[in-house]
């Protein structure tokens, strides 16, 4: 399972879909899998055109997949506009998978 992020309202051009985290899930066939992931913030972070690594405020829409051309959206949350900006860039965050 591959989760993957997009950015609509970045002030500079970003990639259309961005892969975060996967997971390697195994199930049976007909059988039920629930996967969790966590994202830090920081891990919605880029360099901004000053090259500083920036979280921006804004909508981002989430979405999950087999691969990238095999995802559905799977909703989308908001990056409060805090006064502080500087959040530390992260490169993993946690994966949870169960049986259902």
């Amino acid at each position: 399972m591959q989760l993957y992020v997009r950015d609509p309202q970045a002030t500079i051009t970003r990639p259309v879909l961005e892969l975060k985290a996967f997971a390697r899930v195994e199930a049976a066939a007909g059988q039920r899998v629930a996967v969790r992931f966590t994202l830090p913030t920081g891990q919605l972070g880029f360099y901004d055109r000053s090259m500083a690594y920036a979280v921006e405020a804004g909508q981002i829409e989430v979405y999950v997949g087999f691969s990238a051309a095999d995802h559905t959206h799977a909703g989308t949350f908001v990056v409060g506009a805090d006064s502080d900006r500087s959040t530390s860039k992260v490169f993993t965050g946690a994966v949870e998978v169960r049986q259902l």
